[in-house]
């Protein structure tokens, strides 16, 4: 039979010191972000798509905005022929932006992001009427060209 003096001086009974503190707590930590990987973050990507959402509905109202804001301003400083085309989009704006409004809750991700770039060909539309670069140019018509031609058409 062993000793009591034998058992204690090769026993594996281990004290209570910092480095097993630390390493029952280090294995808690471990532990709790695993089981935070497994339970918590599908959460959180769920909640980010759901965010996505929120800010491509911003993005929507903030770039009608802001091209209805620069429609606007143009309108107001060209001349009344290049007026028409801008106040032709100006109104296209206006439709979006309403149908924006009135039907942003119910419209997905897909149809946002649709929206979105079906806008912006506009804002390239502002930046070339800023440098006076209209799709419709304006023409003079001569009326005595037309005149004499229809004189001689009808003999008058």
């Amino acid at each position: 039979m062993a000793t009591k003096e034998i058992v204690q001086s090769y026993s594996c009974a281990r004290k209570r010191d910092y480095m097993t503190v630390f390493a029952i707590c280090f294995f808690f930590l471990i532990v709790a972000a695993e089981l935070y990987l497994v339970f918590f973050v599908p959460v959180q990507l769920q909640r980010e798509n759901v965010l996505q959402k929120h800010i491509a509905r911003e993005s929507v109202v903030k770039l009608l905005d802001s091209l209805r804001q620069q429609t606007s301003g143009l309108a107001r400083r060209t001349s009344k022929p290049s007026n028409l085309e801008i106040h032709l989009v100006s109104q296209v704006l206006d439709d979006y932006a309403q149908y924006a409004r009135n039907n942003l809750e119910k419209l997905s991700l897909e149809e946002l992001l649709e929206l979105i770039e079906l806008v912006k060909p506009y804002g390239m539309y502002a930046a070339r009427w800023n440098r006076k670069q209209f799709i419709f140019k304006e023409e003079k018509i001569p009326p005595q060209r037309f005149s004499g031609d229809l004189e001689k058409k009808y003999n008058l």
